[in-house]
């Protein structure tokens, strides 16, 4: 009885849950449906973003995933049946039409609608955002890599190296391949083509060379990745920091380039094991000897194979031009092509070499004498490729100038100016009997001529590094076999080795390089048998203090000697033996302390002791009478220059010598010093690099014979050059730079106003009687000058950069040539001009305009002036306290229809406590161009973009090329902009939104704006 009551009871409960639910379809009608209608309104807005996504990654080539496809169409059906559902709803107006029959159906159907809407939502959370996937690669159509473009035999390549990059079983690939193929430029290629498809976050790419050095491996795949190593690290604890930075980057994937191998490489010691490759990084090796790869245990082999027919002729076509077009020449254009056997290299080089040579003889003894040299040989090919470019040279000087690059190490980055350029010199190698250099600054010029042409012709290129510039291994292997071979020219080079021997049978040697070379004391010999040598370069050799006696006894023709980087603390007594010495160079030899000896070297003209430890230029380096070029900077430990030494080098062009601060002053002839007046009496100099202790000098000794100076650094009293500009602007480096401390009102002397008026870049430090910057020259009022440079610092009474009164004066075009505009840490600084009137020209092309620590600055400019800065790119203002509003709003509606900053792209806003807004409308509407805006930490801020008096059109876009935007610690912010502006920010990646507590809003609607962020931080409720 009791199991037959619990049936009963259980029954009972179970038909009136039904009867419940069943009549609350009835009861809840209405409800239900708004519930719905609620829910299926989040599905759209779900769908409108998810059918963004989809569409972004369409447009991006990627692959729809089919789970999300399916949920669109799903989405699709059931707005289509609530839809229906509504309709019929609506239909129902009266209490007794369809009362019971329509309700309770519709509710029931309503009922299992919402369900199915819950459903899709959850299933929009599961898949999150991730819409697609990377779209499996095909045959790649382009490989383009500077003169490498459209070559069609390297696509399948190309592609099985791209696919093993994405296969994760694969961590290491292997390409190799003979000199001159295009390893390289493959690579450069693909590492260009994988991150700009977004496949890697960071690609590494090292060279390694024939005697790979691990702590210099490290130190460039560590300054890839963005970190510092130490030097004085071992390098086993250097690897493990290397590795650790590679483990940490778990969302991140890197691909590591190791190029030109040689030998196998310890990766574990270099910090990048195989065996912790992961799908984090990925490594590439390329070497020339396909044993290396069996060595590295690579898990894919792959040989950079020669280019086709098609692509070899293609090649050539686009290198040499249009002249092979032509029925006389494209028979035998293409005979040579075929003569170059696929090879890269060979074909641009040669290619270059016959560029627009429209006589038929020329192309036909060039096919003629390549195959004569051919043998069958690959190799052989490149060098008499090579060798045919290094003939058709046209003049001697640029083959003596390319012969000499061969000199440098493998890889090696040549400084045109301080390293081949004084070698060239030494040798009179630019003399070629009829053409004669007057100046150094002419023989600069030609030289700087022929590397253009040499580099036009494929023989050298341009290094990374400005001013330097590399030679091709294969190339330099060339070049050192045509100078061993060459009896005029007769050169030995056997740099970077572990010398077991010093090199024999160098009676007919004109040049020897042992750069970079560890040698044994006990393997110098006491003469070196080389009467015919003229250069001598031991830079970098290490492993002996001092040299023999007699060393250097029998080299009595030698012209260049390079000693720098070496551990010797002294120079042996038969240095004064080199009597036609034109050269020496002693760069960073620390231990040596005096260079006397060199005091009969009455030839020498170029004399570079830079960072070397010598105490004291003695008196006898006063028979030094011929020295063109004196580099002493960086030599910290140098305490005096004996008196009439300076003035007794009557024909220095080139003096740097900043490092010495103990010049005498007043009559010439100091006691203990030089004095500043000898430097003042150099007629000759083009150059300089000094420091002058007081302005006061050049009226004491007024440098009157500086005339020809070209290129200065020339720094009056100032005490603390830490952030003293050193470095170029976008366009070219700077010539002539000033820096000035004037702490008194004296006047300024005319020589300085001379130099003021050709400077390029000015640095002005505690010149605290200035109250603006023209009243330096008030007369020239900087018109038409060619400042591109100025650095105001820690000038007390400084108060602008030009007065309202100087303005009104001021000639037109006043500061147009001004690129960079820095204020630091000026007290009184009230505005950079507080005039109104419009200057033609003025600080027309400044680009960056910069203010730091300006406590009293109110405002930078107002809209009238800062019409006139079309070009400025760049506004950096960080801790100007007083500062109230950037730019000041217009009197009139007119300056609204004027263009404002129409090229600014960056605008930082840091610690300034008092502004309350950044940006009137009227100016915010033509920043088209802005690309980085930031504001941070000033409390007042209430809003970004504020109203003014003027009325423009409501609803143009604002900031449409907004890539980064950052907010950071804002408690006053409520705002970014007035209601009714429309911000178009489709092109934002970038969005950082922290400590704004009071905003509560941004400018936006998120689901009617198609952009996605590559990178946010968001600490903050919005």
């Amino acid at each position: 009885m009791e199991i037959a009551a619990a049936a009963g009871g259980e029954a009972t409960k179970c038909a009136f849950a039904h009867l419940e639910r069943e009549i609350g379809y009835l009861i809840h009608f209405r409800r239900k449906t708004r519930n719905l209608q609620n829910h299926v309104t989040l599905l759209a807005s779900a769908r409108t973003d998810v059918q963004g996504k989809v569409e972004r990654a369409t447009n991006n080539n990627e692959v729809i995933r089919e789970t999300v496809r399916t949920w669109l169409t799903d989405v699709d059906v059931l707005q289509t049946d609530v839809t229906k559902l509504i309709d019929e709803v609506g239909q129902i107006t009266g209490w007794f039409k369809g009362w019971f029959c329509s309700r309770f159906r519709l509710g029931r159907i309503a009922h299992k609608r919402f369900a199915d809407v819950q459903g899709l939502l959850d299933s929009r959370n599961a898949f999150g955002d991730t819409v697609s996937d990377p779209k499996p690669l095909q045959s790649i159509e382009r490989v383009c890599a500077d003169d490498f473009e459209d070559l069609v035999s390297r696509e399948p390549l190309t592609n099985e190296i791209m696919k093993a990059l994405l296969n994760d079983t694969i961590c290491l690939v292997g390409v190799f391949g003979m000199p001159g193929i295009g390893k390289t430029k493959l690579m450069e290629a693909l590492s260009k083509r994988v991150k700009e498809e977004k496949l890697f976050d960071e690609v590494v790419m090292v060279t390694i060379s024939e005697n790979p050095d691990v702590k210099a491996i490290q130190n460039n795949v560590a300054m890839e990745l963005g970190m510092q190593l130490e030097d004085s690290e071992n390098i086993s604890y250097r690897a493990r920091r290397l590795h650790d930075r590679l483990k940490q980057a778990q969302d991140k994937k890197i691909l590591i380039v190791l190029d030109d191998l040689w030998n196998e490489l310890n990766l574990k010691e270099v910090g990048i094991p195989k065996k912790s490759a992961s799908k984090c990084y990925k490594i590439v090796i390329t070497t020339r000897v396909a044993h290396v790869c069996r060595q590295m245990e690579t898990d894919l082999d792959r040989e950079v194979p020669v280019l086709s027919k098609h692509d070899s002729w293609t090649l050539f076509r686009k290198k040499v031009g249009d002249v092979v077009d032509s029925r006389e020449l494209e028979t035998i254009a293409r005979e040579v092509v075929n003569e170059c056997a696929g090879l890269p290299l060979a074909i641009v080089t040669l290619a270059k070499a016959l560029r627009k040579m429209t006589v038929a003889s020329v192309w036909a003894d060039t096919l003629r004498r390549l195959r004569k040299s051919i043998n069958g040989d690959l190799m052989r090919v490149v060098e008499s490729s090579i060798k045919l470019s290094y003939d058709l040279l046209p003049n001697e000087l640029q083959k003596r100038c390319f012969l000499f690059c061969s000199l440098f190490p493998e890889d090696f980055d040549i400084n045109v100016k301080d390293g081949l350029f004084i070698y060239v010199v030494g040798e009179k190698l630019l003399e070629d009997g009829i053409d004669y250099f007057n100046s150094l600054e002419e023989a600069k010029g030609r030289l700087d001529s022929i590397i253009e042409d040499l580099i036009s012709s494929s023989l050298l290129f341009r290094s990374y590094r400005v001013g330097h510039i590399k030679m091709h291994d294969v190339v330099r292997d060339v070049a050192k076999m045509i100078a061993f071979k060459d009896e005029v020219f007769k050169q030995v080079e056997a740099s970077e080795t572990d010398l077991m021997r010093w090199p024999e049978q160098l009676e007919s040697c004109k040049r020897l390089s042992l750069m970079r070379t560890k040698i044994r004391r006990n393997l110098l010999p006491s003469q070196v048998e080389a009467p015919q040598l003229l250069t001598l370069i031991l830079n970098g050799c290490k492993g002996f203090s001092e040299l023999p006696c007699d060393f250097f006894k029998k080299m009595k023709k030698l012209k260049n000697l390079d000693l720098s980087f070496t551990e010797i603390a002294s120079l042996p007594p038969s240095i004064s033996c080199l009597v036609e010495l034109r050269t020496l160079c002693l760069v960073r030899c620390y231990d040596l302390k005096t260079i006397s000896p060199v005091e009969k070297l009455e030839k020498l003209e170029i004399l570079d002791l830079y960072g070397s430890g010598v105490e004291r230029l003695p008196e006898e380096m006063r028979m030094l009478t011929n020295l063109k070029r004196l580099n002493m900077l960086g030599m910290v430990h140098l305490k005096g220059i004996s008196p009439k030494v300076i003035s007794s080098m009557s024909q220095l062009e080139e003096l740097y010598v900043s490092s010495f601060k103990g010049w005498e002053t007043g009559e010439m002839g100091g006691k203990i010093n030089a004095n500043f007046s000898e430097v003042a009496s150099l007629a000759n100099l083009t150059c300089l690099e000094i420091f002058i202790p007081n302005v006061e000098w050049f009226s004491i000794n007024p440098p009157v014979h500086w005339v020809k100076l070209k290129e200065y650094d020339i720094c009056v009293n100032c005490s603390d050059l830490t952030n003293a500009p050193t470095v170029a602007t976008a366009t070219n480096s700077f010539e002539r730079r000033l820096y000035l401390e004037i702490s008194s009102s004296i006047p300024v002397p005319n020589e300085v106003i001379w130099l003021l008026r050709r400077t390029d870049c000015l640095w002005l430090y505690k010149c605290n009687y200035l109250e603006s910057v023209v009243q330096l020259d008030p007369t020239g009022g900087f018109k038409d000058n060619n400042l591109k440079q100025l650095q105001v610092l820690h000038c007390s009474k400084m108060k602008y950069l030009m007065s309202s009164i100087e303005m009104e004066k001021a000639p037109e075009n006043s500061f147009n040539s001004l690129e960079v505009l820095t204020f630091r840490d000026l007290d009184n600084l009230e505005s950079i001009c507080n005039g109104r009137r419009l200057l033609h020209g003025f600080l027309h092309n400044l680009r960056d305009l910069e203010l730091t620590s300006c406590s009293r600055i109110t405002s930078l400019m107002t809209c009238e002036l800062l019409v006139g800065l079309q070009n400025l790119t760049s506004i950096n203002v960080f801790g100007c306290q007083e500062l109230k509003w950037l730019i000041d709003t217009p009197s009139t509606s007119s300056s609204s229809r004027l263009s404002i900053l129409p090229n600014l792209r960056k605008l930082h806003i840091d610690c300034c406590d008092k502004i309350k807004y950044v940006l009137p409308v009227s100016v915010a509407r033509h920043l088209n161009q802005l690309v980085d805006f930031s504001v941070r930490y000033c409390p007042s801020i209430e809003m970004i973009i504020a109203n003014d008096n003027n009325k423009g059109d409501g609803d143009k876009y604002i900031l449409p090329r907004l890539e980064s935007l950052s907010l950071k610690e804002l408690p006053a912010l409520v705002s970014f902009g007035r209601a009714g502006l429309v911000f178009d920010l489709d092109s934002l990646e970038e969005l950082y939104l922290t400590d704004c507590w009071n905003l509560k809003s941004l400018p936006w609607r998120v689901t009617q704006r198609r952009f996605k962020l590559s990178k946010q931080s968001i600490v903050n409720e919005i």
